[in-house]
């Protein structure tokens, strides 16, 4: 074997070590990652600001992994210098995004934050392992020394990389804009979900024979509340709205019928409450972003009411679907106690933030009585 020959094989074969060490280094992290107990919090204190070490870590990995692509589809192959990236990334940027998570504890970046970031760094690992494994480390590569990929790996490659570069720009556009637009994207998301719901509820019709009479009552309550989403951007209280959350019944109502009624009533009165939370108390929240010192991070009750809040947002979106279902497969047993408890949910939910971040009442406190009153009159108990 030539020295030439000989020293391709030696690189290839610090190629594959490095390849494995890699891939062992993301199969932890992955672990850890899925683990419920995955990075306990530890003292923040005198630390850096984990978001902007964050978008550091991940402004780094994009420009290795591109780098790192462009090795692996082009001529000629170079082994060594495969070796020396993945080596960065595996000494820089990977344990810089999960130190960044660590620094990252929900009792001071509230859970949503924290949630985010975990879930976008599973995807970042697990596109890297995709990306590693399209690195040729086969002996056919040593011929001619100039070995390339085929047509299949090099898209896979491309594939893989194009899905790193998304997650790094999200994380880092996250870092940028803060949890307060974060919040703000999923309110609007679980937003729309529940007028998607509504919306296929109202086009069902649980029975036929009153079929016309209750089609035209449907469509005067839709009329009535058209506008209501743009009435609270402006900031005032939907009192007419409110008041239009009366249906018009049948004259002999089924009780699934009665019951479709009044699930129709009370996820009309929630699905007022978005635009009111999203303006009033996500706009509002304490920003936390790249540039947030620690002495100014929300306080642990404003980060308790905080998370609670966009859980219900959540909870309301996946509610709706749940009592459409029971609706649909008449169980009227299943769809009684479903609307019972987002009727308490919802009134919990608006109490916990009754008042504004520095707990002082404002718009919101007065228009939150007059919401509890309304849906508290629809409820077939009142």
């Amino acid at each position: 074997m030539s020295t030439a020959d000989s020293k391709a094989t030696t690189d290839l074969y610090s190629l594959r070590i490095a390849v494995k060490s890699v891939l062992a280094l993301l199969s932890s992290f992955q672990s850890s990652l899925t683990s419920s107990e995955a990075f306990p919090p530890s003292d923040i204190s005198n630390q850096p600001n984990p978001l902007r070490l964050l978008s550091d870590a991940c402004a780094l990995l994009k420009a290795q992994t591109t780098k790192l692509s462009l090795l692996i589809i082009n001529k000629p192959f170079t082994p060594t210098a495969i070796t020396f990236i993945l080596n960065n990334i595996s000494t820089e940027c990977l344990p810089a995004l999960i130190t960044a998570l660590e620094l990252c504890p929900s009792k001071q970046y509230t859970a949503l934050l924290r949630e985010h970031i975990r879930a976008n760094l599973l995807r970042i690992m697990k596109e890297m392992t995709s990306l590693l494994a399209t690195i040729p480390v086969d002996e056919k590569v040593l011929v001619t020394s100039v070995g390339s990929v085929n047509e299949e790996n090099g898209r896979d490659t491309l594939s893989s990389t194009g899905v790193i570069w998304e997650v790094c720009d999200t994380l880092m556009a996250l870092a940028s804009n803060g949890l307060v637009d974060l919040a703000v994207n999923k309110a609007d998301a679980y937003h729309a979900l529940i007028k998607d719901a509504l919306a296929e509820l109202e086009e069902w019709n649980p029975d036929e024979e009153d079929d016309d009479m209750f089609s035209s009552g449907s469509s005067a309550q839709s009329e009535s509340n058209q506008g209501v989403d743009s009435e609270h951007a402006a900031g005032s209280p939907p009192t007419t709205a409110m008041n239009a959350m009366t249906l018009t019944p049948p004259a002999t109502p089924t009780p699934i019928r009665q019951m479709y009624d009044q699930t129709l009533a009370t996820l009309r009165m929630i699905r007022l409450l978005y635009p009111a939370l999203r303006k009033r108390r996500v706009q509002t929240f304490p920003s936390i972003n790249s540039s947030t010192p620690m002495d100014q991070l929300p306080t642990s009750w404003q980060i308790y009411a905080f998370d609670n809040l966009m859980k219900s947002l959540r909870t309301f979106s996946e509610t709706a679907d749940e009592l459409a279902g029971s609706l649909y497969s008449q169980d009227e047993e299943q769809a009684s106690g479903g609307l019972e408890a987002i009727r308490i949910f919802a009134l919990e939910c608006i109490q916990d933030v009754d008042q504004s971040w520095d707990r002082k009442e404002d718009e919101f406190t007065a228009w939150a009585q007059k919401w509890a009153r309304r849906l508290e009159e629809i409820s077939p108990n009142s």
